[in-house]
């Protein structure tokens, strides 16, 4: 549970309330984008697992409607819960690493289900850039990812205000000779 909060709370917080396509998002980006803001993404889970295993990388507008309509018939083919699986299980991480479950063991040498909430908030910051935010190779940078993935639990109500404390002090042990 903790892994899928993270996730969640980092990559789209409103999973449960939209149909594959996060319309208040794409308004809240567009804005933020035309601003002086930090460009900011728009893609729900099912529209990147849309755009991962379906589509090709180009960043083009016609990409970004197949992108659309294709997360909007994985909506209507699958339930929330296995579109989520999907995900989880298949999406990139780095070190060689697809799904969490394996990322867990690449990174920390621990079932899924014994992270902690920053170890999981760690992993949750890697679909947006794997390598950028490998916090072996970038610890300084997947450290900020990863306290910005708490910060998110937190204001989504998956954690307490004493566990995104205990989170954010957690020193975290990574496995060496995952190469």
């Amino acid at each position: 549970k903790v892994m899928t909060d993270a996730v969640l709370a980092g990559e789209d917080a409103r999973f449960y309330q939209h149909g594959g396509v996060d319309y208040k998002g794409m308004v809240r980006a567009g804005l933020a984008n035309l601003g002086n803001f930090r460009s900011q993404g728009a893609s729900t889970i099912t529209m990147q697992l849309a755009r991962n295993f379906y589509l090709s990388s180009e960043k083009t507008f016609t990409r970004k409607i197949y992108e659309i309509l294709l997360a909007l018939k994985i909506e209507s083919q699958l339930t929330k819960e296995q579109i989520l699986e999907v995900y989880m299980n298949q999406i990139y991480l780095g070190q060689r690493a697809y799904g969490f479950a394996a990322a867990s063991e690449v990174y920390f040498g621990k079932a899924l289900n014994d992270l902690s909430v920053a170890e999981a908030a760690m992993l949750a910051g890697l679909p947006k850039a794997p390598s950028a935010y490998n916090p072996i190779a970038n610890p300084r940078r997947a450290r900020a990812r990863q306290q910005h993935i708490i910060d998110r639990m937190l204001d989504n109500g998956f954690i307490t205000a004493q566990q995104a404390e205990t989170a954010r002090q957690q020193t975290l042990r990574f496995r060496h000779g995952t190469d």
